[in-house]
């Protein structure tokens, strides 16, 4: 599960005195944890490829689905509006090309 948050679980004491825990099953649970797991893998795809993406693309915005790189621009804003035409609802990950970027990163869904 992600390093960052662990979704939905349940602990209580049983009757034995020890400490039971489970998943919660629940659909926005299930929903949160899928959608963690894409980012993590996104992330770590564009965490393999910084060292290519530094020489081409310097200070600037990247898209990537699927662990690919789809588009790039250096204003974040027309690269959103090309991938949001190109993949409609699709989850894409944007990210800018830093040699040390800050850990803040923000997650665009193209629903309306």
């Amino acid at each position: 599960m992600s390093q960052f948050v662990e979704v939905g679980l349940q602990k209580w004491e049983g009757r034995d005195g020890q400490t039971k825990e489970r998943r919660s099953t629940s659909p926005s649970d299930r929903k949160i944890r899928a959608y963690l797991k894409w980012f993590e893998r996104e992330s770590a795809a564009f965490e393999r490829m910084r060292p290519k993406l530094l020489r081409k693309h310097l200070g600037e915005f990247v898209a990537m689905s699927h662990q690919k790189l789809v588009d790039s621009d250096q204003r974040r804003e027309k690269l959103l509006e090309r991938v949001q035409k190109r993949f409609k609802a699709e989850e894409i990950y944007i990210e800018r090309v830093l040699p040390h970027p800050p850990r803040l990163v923000e997650i665009d869904t193209m629903e309306s």
